[in-house]
Protein backbone atom coordinates (compact mmCIF):
# COMPACT_ATOMS: atom_id res chain seq x y z
CA UNK A 1 0.00 0.00 0.00
CA UNK A 2 1.46 3.47 -0.86
CA UNK A 3 2.10 5.82 1.87
CA UNK A 4 -0.80 8.45 2.37
CA UNK A 5 0.68 12.13 2.34
CA UNK A 6 1.12 12.96 6.38
CA UNK A 7 -1.50 15.58 7.00
CA UNK A 8 -0.77 19.55 7.18
CA UNK A 9 -0.62 21.01 10.90
CA UNK A 10 -0.20 18.35 13.47
CA UNK A 11 0.94 16.18 11.28
CA UNK A 12 4.39 14.02 12.16
CA UNK A 13 7.87 15.33 13.39
CA UNK A 14 10.46 15.92 10.64
CA UNK A 15 11.89 12.66 9.59
CA UNK A 16 8.76 10.35 11.71
CA UNK A 17 7.57 9.83 8.11
CA UNK A 18 10.80 8.42 6.24
CA UNK A 19 11.69 6.71 9.56
CA UNK A 20 8.13 5.04 9.08
CA UNK A 21 9.27 4.17 5.43
CA UNK A 22 12.41 2.69 6.33
CA UNK A 23 11.35 0.51 9.27
CA UNK A 24 8.42 -1.08 6.43
CA UNK A 25 10.54 -1.45 3.95
CA UNK A 26 12.52 -3.41 6.12
CA UNK A 27 9.93 -5.50 7.22
CA UNK A 28 11.27 -6.18 10.57
CA UNK A 29 9.51 -8.60 12.23
CA UNK A 30 8.31 -6.32 16.09
CA UNK A 31 7.80 -3.07 13.76
CA UNK A 32 5.02 -5.22 11.55
CA UNK A 33 3.98 -7.17 14.98
CA UNK A 34 3.21 -3.39 16.49
CA UNK A 35 1.44 -2.34 13.28
CA UNK A 36 -0.71 -5.15 13.10
CA UNK A 37 -1.43 -4.53 17.08
CA UNK A 38 -2.13 -0.90 15.58
CA UNK A 39 -4.18 -2.02 13.02
CA UNK A 40 -6.41 -4.05 15.12
CA UNK A 41 -6.79 -1.73 17.61
CA UNK A 42 -7.90 0.80 15.32
CA UNK A 43 -10.44 -1.43 13.78
CA UNK A 44 -12.04 -2.11 17.19
CA UNK A 45 -12.38 1.40 17.95
CA UNK A 46 -13.98 2.23 14.54
CA UNK A 47 -16.47 -0.73 15.66
CA UNK A 48 -17.09 1.09 18.68
CA UNK A 49 -17.20 4.61 17.92
CA UNK A 50 -17.69 4.64 14.10
CA UNK A 51 -15.14 5.74 11.70
CA UNK A 52 -16.07 9.46 11.41
CA UNK A 53 -16.05 9.34 15.04
CA UNK A 54 -12.63 8.18 15.51
CA UNK A 55 -9.42 10.13 16.08
CA UNK A 56 -5.94 9.24 16.09
CA UNK A 57 -5.89 10.83 19.61
CA UNK A 58 -8.35 7.66 20.54
CA UNK A 59 -6.42 5.19 18.56
CA UNK A 60 -3.56 6.38 20.27
CA UNK A 61 -4.09 6.01 23.94
CA UNK A 62 -5.21 2.77 23.44
CA UNK A 63 -2.04 1.95 21.57
CA UNK A 64 -0.14 3.09 24.63
CA UNK A 65 1.45 6.07 22.96
CA UNK A 66 0.78 9.61 22.14
CA UNK A 67 -0.58 11.02 18.98
CA UNK A 68 3.04 12.05 17.23
CA UNK A 69 4.44 8.65 17.94
CA UNK A 70 1.95 6.83 16.38
CA UNK A 71 2.98 8.79 13.09
CA UNK A 72 5.91 6.00 13.13
CA UNK A 73 3.40 3.37 11.96
CA UNK A 74 1.17 5.07 10.16
CA UNK A 75 0.39 8.08 8.00
CA UNK A 76 -3.16 8.86 9.17
CA UNK A 77 -6.32 7.91 9.99
CA UNK A 78 -7.51 6.34 6.24
CA UNK A 79 -4.50 4.20 6.32
CA UNK A 80 -5.23 2.48 9.00
CA UNK A 81 -9.05 1.94 7.90
CA UNK A 82 -7.63 1.01 4.20
CA UNK A 83 -5.30 -1.85 5.69
CA UNK A 84 -8.34 -3.07 8.26
CA UNK A 85 -10.29 -3.19 5.12
CA UNK A 86 -7.88 -5.08 2.93
CA UNK A 87 -7.31 -7.69 5.47
CA UNK A 88 -11.07 -8.65 6.36
CA UNK A 89 -11.70 -8.78 2.31
CA UNK A 90 -8.40 -11.07 2.68
CA UNK A 91 -9.87 -13.35 4.90
CA UNK A 92 -13.41 -13.20 3.03
CA UNK A 93 -11.68 -14.24 -0.24
CA UNK A 94 -9.72 -17.06 1.66
CA UNK A 95 -12.81 -18.12 3.18
CA UNK A 96 -14.76 -18.33 0.11
CA UNK A 97 -12.05 -20.24 -1.68
CA UNK A 98 -12.04 -22.94 1.52
CA UNK A 99 -16.27 -23.34 1.06
CA UNK A 100 -15.64 -23.84 -2.70
CA UNK A 101 -13.09 -26.60 -2.54
CA UNK A 102 -15.76 -28.34 -0.06
CA UNK A 103 -17.33 -31.42 -1.42
CA UNK A 104 -20.47 -30.22 -1.39
CA UNK A 105 -23.54 -29.29 -4.17
CA UNK A 106 -23.63 -25.94 -4.73
CA UNK A 107 -26.75 -25.19 -2.74
CA UNK A 108 -24.93 -25.86 0.25
CA UNK A 109 -21.72 -24.06 -1.09
CA UNK A 110 -24.14 -20.90 -1.77
CA UNK A 111 -25.62 -21.22 1.40
CA UNK A 112 -22.16 -20.79 3.66
CA UNK A 113 -20.79 -17.88 1.07
CA UNK A 114 -23.97 -16.23 1.89
CA UNK A 115 -23.34 -17.01 5.79
CA UNK A 116 -19.84 -15.95 6.18
CA UNK A 117 -20.31 -13.03 3.99
CA UNK A 118 -23.29 -11.63 6.19
CA UNK A 119 -20.79 -12.72 9.29
CA UNK A 120 -18.00 -10.93 7.96
CA UNK A 121 -20.09 -7.93 7.98
CA UNK A 122 -21.69 -8.55 11.55
CA UNK A 123 -18.29 -8.88 12.78
CA UNK A 124 -16.16 -5.99 11.15
CA UNK A 125 -19.07 -3.31 11.28
CA UNK A 126 -19.48 -0.38 10.93
CA UNK A 127 -16.67 -0.05 8.56
CA UNK A 128 -17.08 -2.57 6.39
CA UNK A 129 -20.66 -1.22 5.51
CA UNK A 130 -18.56 2.18 5.21
CA UNK A 131 -16.62 0.80 2.99
CA UNK A 132 -19.48 -0.68 1.03
CA UNK A 133 -21.48 2.53 0.97
CA UNK A 134 -18.70 4.96 0.66
CA UNK A 135 -15.68 3.61 -1.03
CA UNK A 136 -16.65 0.40 -2.91
CA UNK A 137 -18.03 2.21 -5.85
CA UNK A 138 -14.56 3.96 -6.68
CA UNK A 139 -12.23 1.23 -6.10
CA UNK A 140 -12.19 0.21 -9.43
CA UNK A 141 -11.10 3.46 -10.57
CA UNK A 142 -8.33 4.08 -7.82
CA UNK A 143 -5.07 4.49 -8.92
CA UNK A 144 -3.17 3.35 -5.08
CA UNK A 145 -1.55 0.13 -4.93
CA UNK A 146 -4.96 -0.54 -2.03
CA UNK A 147 -7.29 0.32 -4.70
CA UNK A 148 -5.65 -1.83 -7.26
CA UNK A 149 -5.70 -5.22 -4.51
CA UNK A 150 -9.08 -4.14 -3.47
CA UNK A 151 -10.09 -4.10 -7.09
CA UNK A 152 -8.49 -7.33 -7.75
CA UNK A 153 -9.86 -9.28 -4.82
CA UNK A 154 -13.00 -8.23 -5.50
CA UNK A 155 -13.29 -9.73 -8.61
CA UNK A 156 -11.92 -12.93 -7.03
CA UNK A 157 -14.55 -13.08 -4.81
CA UNK A 158 -17.18 -12.73 -7.66
CA UNK A 159 -15.22 -15.47 -9.79
CA UNK A 160 -15.49 -17.82 -6.87
CA UNK A 161 -19.20 -17.45 -6.78
CA UNK A 162 -19.62 -17.27 -10.33
CA UNK A 163 -18.18 -21.50 -10.62
CA UNK A 164 -19.98 -22.34 -7.54
CA UNK A 165 -23.00 -21.34 -9.96
CA UNK A 166 -21.64 -22.51 -13.09
CA UNK A 167 -21.01 -25.75 -11.02
CA UNK A 168 -24.60 -25.98 -9.98
CA UNK A 169 -26.13 -24.98 -13.71
CA UNK A 170 -23.77 -27.96 -14.80
CA UNK A 171 -24.77 -30.45 -12.11
CA UNK A 172 -28.65 -29.76 -12.34
CA UNK A 173 -29.01 -28.09 -8.60
CA UNK A 174 -28.82 -24.27 -9.78
CA UNK A 175 -31.76 -23.79 -12.50
CA UNK A 176 -30.43 -22.47 -15.78
CA UNK A 177 -33.44 -20.50 -17.33
CA UNK A 178 -32.34 -17.38 -15.45
CA UNK A 179 -28.38 -16.45 -16.96
CA UNK A 180 -25.28 -16.49 -14.99
CA UNK A 181 -25.13 -13.08 -14.69
CA UNK A 182 -28.27 -12.23 -13.36
CA UNK A 183 -27.80 -15.01 -10.67
CA UNK A 184 -24.76 -13.30 -10.01
CA UNK A 185 -25.74 -9.95 -9.29
CA UNK A 186 -28.47 -10.53 -7.55
CA UNK A 187 -27.09 -12.35 -5.00
CA UNK A 188 -24.03 -9.48 -4.47
CA UNK A 189 -26.99 -6.86 -4.92
CA UNK A 190 -28.81 -8.78 -2.00
CA UNK A 191 -25.80 -8.79 -0.22
CA UNK A 192 -24.16 -5.55 -0.63
CA UNK A 193 -27.29 -3.61 0.02
CA UNK A 194 -27.58 -4.59 3.29
CA UNK A 195 -25.59 -1.84 4.17
CA UNK A 196 -28.56 0.82 3.80
CA UNK A 197 -30.04 -1.02 6.71
CA UNK A 198 -28.34 -4.06 8.29
CA UNK A 199 -27.40 -3.14 12.17
CA UNK A 200 -25.81 -6.01 14.04
CA UNK A 201 -28.85 -7.29 16.35
CA UNK A 202 -31.31 -4.62 15.38
CA UNK A 203 -33.86 -5.89 14.61
CA UNK A 204 -31.57 -9.81 13.32
CA UNK A 205 -28.38 -10.75 13.73
CA UNK A 206 -26.37 -12.30 10.65
CA UNK A 207 -27.25 -15.65 11.13
CA UNK A 208 -31.34 -15.15 10.81
CA UNK A 209 -30.53 -12.66 7.44
CA UNK A 210 -28.43 -15.81 6.06
CA UNK A 211 -31.19 -18.23 6.76
CA UNK A 212 -33.76 -15.53 5.02
CA UNK A 213 -31.20 -14.69 1.94
CA UNK A 214 -30.84 -18.56 1.90
CA UNK A 215 -34.20 -19.55 1.19
CA UNK A 216 -34.93 -16.40 -1.18
CA UNK A 217 -31.97 -16.97 -3.38
CA UNK A 218 -32.44 -20.69 -3.95
CA UNK A 219 -36.44 -21.42 -3.63
CA UNK A 220 -37.71 -18.40 -4.00
CA UNK A 221 -40.36 -16.12 -2.73
CA UNK A 222 -43.73 -18.02 -3.92
CA UNK A 223 -45.00 -20.92 -2.90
Amino acid sequence: MPETPDPPGGGPPSGLSQRRRVARSAKEESYLARRAELVAIAAAIFREKGYEETTLADIAERFGTDRASLYYYVGSKEDLFEEAMQGVLDRDVEDAEAIARLDLDAGEKLRRLIERQLASQERNYPFMHLYIQEQMRTVGRGESDWARWMSAQTRRYEAIVRQVIEAGIEAGTIRADVDVDLLLNGLFGMLNWCHRWFRPGRPYHAEAIAEGFTRLYLEGASQ
